[in-house]
This record gives structure tokens, sequence and C-alpha cells, in this order.
């Protein structure tokens, strides 16, 4: 009997947008012969096509009861903000009851997407929310795999305004850059052996880049004409509070942690059980402009 996915976050798979891996996943899944089903508001626009779609809402614990139903895993990648409340309600609180309705049918496994950097004591809302939704999966009794991915090349093109890419402080450590299509096979073979039940791995692309080397690199081949620029942080946020009116929202907080703390984790495991990623950054911007 073919497993059903519920994917939770990331909108439709025919929209893959930047820095938010639940559409690939959904990809990926279909593609490898599992049954999924998104779960789409009520607001959203209906399509003819593609997987099966179901309209419930994180905050709606009854909604979750019937998306779940008849689904043997759950992939969670739920994005709040903009608000630090936001972020609460939907990464930590809405993943936390996703795992709660889980855990009441007593067969359904759970993967989540986290970060490397979530942990209570940062600056970021949405890092402090995963870091909750971390524990309160790992509470609920579910079965779970949890992912600790590092920076996603996706991200990339969300610098660009016009013609200029920008970088929100110094970012002078380097991370090892991930494709959301890697990343995506992993959490297929996470969801197909019991090896890595009850894990929180950390995921890295093959190679490291500082942010600004990326996406000089990304421009080059992808945005010819975009120059990149940095701006220090502390200029940011002023201008956020009195030109943009917050906005950023946590943004800056988020290039904050990522400016001090850098690259975490240890992906030796991952890349043991799931299989390394090995999409480059170069190549992965060739495939961007021949499609």
């Amino acid at each position: 009997m073919t497993a059903t996915v519920l994917v939770i976050g990331g909108g439709r798979p025919a929209r893959c947008t930047g820095g938010q891996p639940g559409a690939p996943v959904a990809r990926r899944l279909l593609e490898d012969g599992f049954g999924v089903r998104v779960l789409v508001r009520a607001n959203s626009p209906a399509r003819a096509e593609g997987p099966e779609e179901v309209l419930a809402d994180v905050d709606d614990i009854d909604s979750l009861r019937r998306a779940i139903t008849g689904c043997d895993a759950v992939h969670i990648s739920l994005r709040g903000g903009p608000h630090d409340a936001d972020y609460e309600r939907m990464e930590h609180r809405g993943a936390a009851r996703v795992a709660e309705v889980a855990a009441e049918s007593g067969r359904v496994r759970l993967s989540y997407v986290s970060h490397m950097l979530a942990v209570p004591d940062v600056r970021s809302a949405s890092l402090r929310a995963k870091w909750g939704a971390e524990h309160a999966i790992a509470a609920s009794g579910v079965p779970y795999t949890i992912f600790r991915p590092t920076y996603f090349m996706e991200t990339l093109p969300r610098h660009i305004r016009g013609r200029t890419a920008t970088v929100l402080g110094r970012q002078r450590k380097r991370f090892h850059m991930l494709a959301a299509e890697d990343f995506a096979a992993m959490v297929s073979r996470a969801l197909s052996t019991d090896h890595v039940v009850n894990q929180t791995l950390t995921v890295y692309g093959p190679e490291a880049y500082t942010i600004p080397a990326a996406l000089r690199i990304y421009c080059d081949l992808c945005a010819p004409g975009v120059t990149v620029a940095s701006r220090p942080l502390w200029l940011v946020a002023a201008l956020d509070r009195t030109v943009l009116r917050g906005s950023l929202g946590d943004t800056i907080p988020l290039m904050h942690a990522l400016q001090e703390l850098g690259e975490q984790g240890d992906p030796s495991e991952a890349a043991r059980l799931l299989g390394p990623a090995t999409t480059n950054l170069t190549d992965w911007c060739s495939r961007r402009v021949a499609t």
C-alpha cells in the first residue's frame, strides 16, 4: 500500500518559493511514489491539477484532525511572521498542535524543518519558535525526524531588489549552501526508513561560501548586471524603524544570528544515513538559467 504524506507549509508543489522547502519536498515525494496531500488555507486559489489538497489551518485542531486522517506521515515546513507573536503561534504552537493530533492517531510519523541555529536564547523570534517546536515534537511521543538545515540556495534571489543584491551585516562566515532539491530527497528517504526515527539531523550542502560570495556567483550566472552590496545591521535596523515601518520583521535578528554564530552542527550523521547533498552552487545556478 502506498504511504500518504501530508505536507504542511511551503505552498503548492508548483510554487517553489525562495527559502521555503515544503513545495520541493511535496514534488519529490510524488516522484518517489508517495501519496501526497497538501494542506491549504480556505482563501488559497484552487488548482485543477497536482496532489490532493485539504483545507485546514494549524490554528484549528479539528481541521488538522480531518487533514491527517488516513495519512501515514506529516512533513511540517511552517513559516510564521512578520511579528514575533506570529512566529510563536505558527512555527511553535502550530507545529506542537500537529504533533498532538498525530499522537492521537497512533500511526503517524513526523518530519520537521527546523534551523541549524534554533536555540532558546537567540534574538530571532523564528529561531526561538523552531526550538520550541523541536521540543514539543520530541515530547509528543510521535516518531519523528527533525532536520536542521543550513542556508538554502533558494534564499539567494530574495536578496535582490532592483539592480542590487543586498547583504545585511558583515556576513564573513561560510555556509555550505544547500539546494532544496537535495533536501527534499533526504526527507523522502527519511520517510522511507526507520533508521532516522527520533533523530535530529544537521544538513549541509557540498560547498561553503560566505553569503556575499554566493550572491556574486548567483548574480554573475542568473542576474547579470546586479551588484552585491553590504549594509551594516545597525543601519538597516534604523531604516526599518523609521522608513520601512518594521516590514523586515525577523530578518534583522536572523541575519544577526548568522553573522555572529555562523554554521552550527555536524552534518556527518545525516550524510551517512540519508546520503550527502551533491548539488553545488554553480550547477544550481546553471539549472535555473536553463529553466
